[in-house]
């Protein structure tokens, strides 16, 4: 069995009590499909989200945590000489962590929960945070790359972590997901990247919110994933200072990670793609085939590798860390594969130039996706006969290529046409792929406009024929073509809501920061999955805080508009608080991020 050495475990973690400090091992022995002996075996249940009874394992909203109280790194939690747990207050005061009256009395004052208790769990699990998440595993190389991002030193207790190792470069945890490793006499299983929550962003020295890092991580590198959970597949005792290699795949570990309902959805994990094959379409741009390790696990997703669905790479690069999106141009019948084409764009650009320089057949890059416009409801087999108006400028073809493979696939006989603008045959991509498509489907046309033959592209001539009031319109270009090409459509009475644009801008690399509202209200909001109505005022903060308020339990991880876990549509006016790290569809809203300019209706 071949082994690949990957790094060093530098230091071990566990911390007793869910959401508090926890303290050093030198050395631990671990038991399959075990955490750490003690690791969050106890917490400190809020009475809010009832509990799995009978000591089994239980969500993190059911207890005391720091995404609502961000104090408690102040907290200091002590074993004495019998093995025996305290909490002690940053005022002093002491308790057992034990179950009883007395306990209860000084949680409910200290955290402001009526049925505050300690709550333990049974047989070797843990309160992680998730039920299958025993070992989670911290690269100090890449907090080191996160730190220079954020432009101060990172501690890497805030990430909270079992296993603290370093690797010859940043991020390479992610390229080992569904492998074995060796650390000591233990190996261990890597399931999936840990996406990070608010929690993350409070200093663990001083238990205030210093550095939004979910924020931090999705606006450099297009994610917000840190980390990687594992399993123990057969025990043994690690010590600080062992050497970690890869011994090989765990064939297994990617689906059972990928079952986790408590997780985040396979395709939003960041994993290493090898390139296949490389094709130069013409002299500025440059198409990859990727082969994605969890392209098996994808099948569930495959209807959203079209129309328009995309990629997301992620890369460290020697100008600091870049992300951009790609569409995907094509994939292969069994979809293990996928092709993004690439146009290399000038200086100050990164990421392309170093695409089309750097990454040969063989190599590997970290990437996320498919992804696809959550307001997009089109698809062309619900939509069979709808006419379907795609106009592309440049490398926006690769929209083109995307939505009629999928055109095709369905066996579509509706209306297509397609319109697209370049400046010359040089530069002209995709092209001879669009055309073979478009001469498969029975009832499609296309239109090629160059502005080297001082050619623009001409509506009348390509939307000549179609009920532009049911016309489905896919765009993608530069803005000011996306722009303009909306203003006509709509004019000739396209449906607005029926136009789609692609705008696949790279991440504002900003770090969050947050404003008060310009209104002071009150304004009715309508929360109409839960048929609740509540009233904002100036002091509720976003319209997740006013969810929060009135016990609805919206869907939401970082609060900093990166994760997309509360974009939701919103119907009614809404302005920023903080500004997300990508912009929202049109007609829909971070609810971390936004609150609302009139009465709203959210779902």
């Amino acid at each position: 069995m071949s082994t690949q050495h990957i790094g060093r475990l530098t230091s071990i973690m566990r911390y007793p009590l869910k959401g508090f400090p926890g303290e050093n091992l030198d050395g631990a022995q671990l038991a399959k499909n075990c955490g750490l002996p003690k690791d969050r075996s106890w917490a400190i249940r809020n009475g809010v989200v009832d509990i799995t009874p009978n000591g089994k394992w239980s969500p993190c909203q059911a207890f005391v945590r720091m995404t609502r109280d961000e104090n408690l790194p102040l907290y200091r939690v002590h074993e004495n000489e019998a093995g025996k747990h305290h909490l002690i207050h940053p005022d002093g005061e002491s308790i057992a962590v034990a179950q009883g009256p007395k306990a209860s009395r000084s949680l409910r004052a200290w955290f402001g929960y009526n049925n505050s208790q300690f709550v333990r769990t049974k047989d070797g699990i843990g309160y992680w945070d998730h039920s299958d998440a025993a070992i989670s595993i911290i690269n100090l190389t890449s907090v080191k790359a996160l730190s220079k991002a954020a432009g101060a030193p990172l501690d890497p207790a805030r990430l909270r972590g079992n296993l603290m190792i370093e690797t010859r470069e940043p991020w390479a945890e992610l390229s080992i997901i569904g492998c074995r490793l060796q650390i000591g006499g233990v190996e261990l299983e890597v399931l999936r990247p840990i996406d990070r929550c608010k929690a993350t962003s409070v200093n663990p020295q001083t238990g205030a919110v210093d550095i939004n890092l979910p924020h931090l991580l999705a606006s450099h590198y297009g994610h917000i994933f840190c980390g990687i959970y594992a399993r123990v597949v057969r025990p043994g005792r690690i010590n600080t200072g062992d050497e970690i290699c890869e011994t090989g795949v765990a064939p297994d570990a990617l689906k059972d990670a990928a079952s986790i309902s408590t997780a985040p959805s396979p395709q939003n994990w960041p994993r290493a793609m090898r390139v296949v094959k490389r094709v130069t379409e013409s002299d500025e741009v440059e198409s990859f085939w990727l082969e994605d390790p969890l392209a098996q696990l994808m099948a569930q997703f495959t209807a959203d590798f079209a129309p328009a669905s995309y990629l997301r790479l992620h890369v460290e690069s020697h100008r600091g860390p870049v992300s951009r999106a790609y569409t995907i141009s094509g994939w292969s019948a069994d979809y293990t594969r996928v092709c993004i084409s690439v146009k290399r764009e000038p200086e100050p650009a990164i990421l392309s130039p170093w695409l089309h320089t750097s990454l040969q057949k063989g190599d590997t890059i970290i990437a996320s996706g498919p992804f696809v416009d959550p307001s997009l409801e089109w698809r062309a087999q619900t939509h069979s006969n709808q006419p379907v108006l795609i106009l592309t400028g440049g490398i926006g073809i690769t929209v083109a290529a995307s939505v009629l493979k999928t055109l095709k696939q369905a066996g579509s006989t509706a209306q297509i046409r397609i319109g697209h603008t370049a400046r010359g045959f040089d530069v002209l991509a995709l092209l001879n792929e669009v055309e073979a498509v478009v001469g498969e489907l029975t009832n499609a046309q296309s239109f090629l406009y160059l502005s080297a033959r001082l050619e623009r592209l001409n509506l009348d001539e390509v939307t000549h024929g179609l009920d532009m009031a049911n016309t489905q319109v896919f765009l993608c270009g530069p803005l000011g073509f996306m722009g303009a090409m909306r203003t006509d459509l709509i004019m000739r009475g396209c449906n607005e809501q029926r136009i789609h644009e692609d705008i696949f801008a790279s991440p504002l690399k900003t770090l969050a920061k947050t404003q008060s509202s310009s209104q002071t209200g009150p304004f009715t909001v309508w929360f109409c999955g839960s048929s609740t109505a509540a009233i904002w005022t100036r002091e509720s903060g976003t319209l997740l805080d006013l969810a929060d308020e009135n016990n609805l339990n919206l869907p939401a991880n970082c609060r900093s508009g990166a994760c997309r876990e509360c974009l939701q549509p919103v119907d009614g006016p809404v302005e920023n608080l903080t500004e997300p790290v990508s912009p929202a569809p049109r007609g829909w809203a971070y609810l971390c991020c936004v609150a609302p300019l009139a009465p709203v209706k959210i779902g």
